[in-house]
Parts: structure tokens; sequence; C-alpha cells
């Protein structure tokens, strides 16, 4: 359909630096507005953007995805638990240049291991979704999040009277007619 997206970001925690997070969006024609919903669990409503590009044919929408603290603590266990092995791996064979080696490595490891872990669920995003030709980009748009869905309504274009026809149809043809 015309409603797709596509997208990436990065952000300020290790887990959202180089951790695309990508918002998928379905589209639903209603009779006089599109409505665009994508499951966005945790969602930072405080850091929701939206956005209609100049020429009205695209709307972008960006925001941030947290974990909850619960999620954190997950994370920060699996995180020792990858250090512990890492460190280990190190210290086989002790010796100085070994330990520095683990040292300097550190936060590389600890950055790396959180944006895996947090990947595909949190982080920021920017998503872009080519709106229909019908759809009113100069239109104040609608948005909302409720249950980890969040909602975007956009008003259809109203049709010029003696106008409204199914596309792809020759006027004054019935809809349906062989």
């Amino acid at each position: 359909g015309e409603c797709g997206g596509s997208g990436g970001g990065g952000g300020a925690a290790a887990w959202e630096e180089e951790s695309p997070f990508v918002l998928h969006f379905s589209c639903l024609e209603e009779p006089s507005s599109y409505a665009l919903v994508a499951a966005v669990p945790h969602l930072d409503v405080g850091a929701l953007h939206a956005e209609v590009s100049e020429d009205r044919s695209t709307l972008t929408v960006a925001g941030l995805c947290k974990p909850t603290a619960a999620e954190v603590r997950r994370m920060q266990h699996r995180l020792t638990a990858h250090l512990h092995r890492v460190a280990q791996s190190y210290c086989q064979t002790y010796s100085p240049r070994r330990l520095q080696q683990l040292s300097d490595r550190l936060a590389e490891e600890a950055g790396a291991a959180l944006r895996a872990f947090g990947r595909n669920r949190f982080g920021q995003f920017s998503t872009s979704v080519r709106l229909p030709q019908d759809a009113d980009g100069g239109a104040c748009l609608e948005a909302y999040y409720s249950g980890g869905d969040l909602h975007v309504r956009l008003p259809k274009i109203p049709a010029a009277p003696g106008t409204e026809f199914w596309p792809g149809e020759a006027r004054g043809e019935a809809k349906g007619a062989a």
C-alpha cells in the first residue's frame, strides 16, 4: 500500500547509540481520514514528535522507547553475567597485559552488550510514512497513545461535489459493473 515505513535512530544511553528501533505502522483507511497505528511499548510520550513534510507527502514520527525499571534490572543482571564471562576469557592466563586489555575493553563490551539486549525494543526511532494523495497533510494531526499502541489520524482532503467515484473506475459506471 501507500503507507509504508522505514527508519532508525540513535540516542544517549548505551543501548540507544547504534541500535535502531524501527517502527512499523499499519494504515487503515476510514471514510474521512487515515488512521496509522503502531505497537510501541514503553513510549516516552514527552519525546514524541510527528511532522508532515513541506510537500505534504510524508509523515515522520520520531520518539523514544524506554525500558521499565524491571527491564533495566534484567538487562543489568544479563550484563553482569556477560562481563563475568568476558573477564574469565581474558584472565585464563594472568598477566598485567591481559588485565590492561580487559580494562581497556570493559566499557566497549558493556555498551555492545546493552545495545544487543535492547535492540528492536528500546531506543530512539524516526520512521517516515508516505501519505496517500488524498491525505490532508496541511491539516492538524491527531495523535494519542493507548495500551502500548501509537495512533495517528490524518484527515482526507474533502472530495469536490460530483467527483466521488472509486479510483480506477470511469465516471458514470456503477461500482462493480462488468
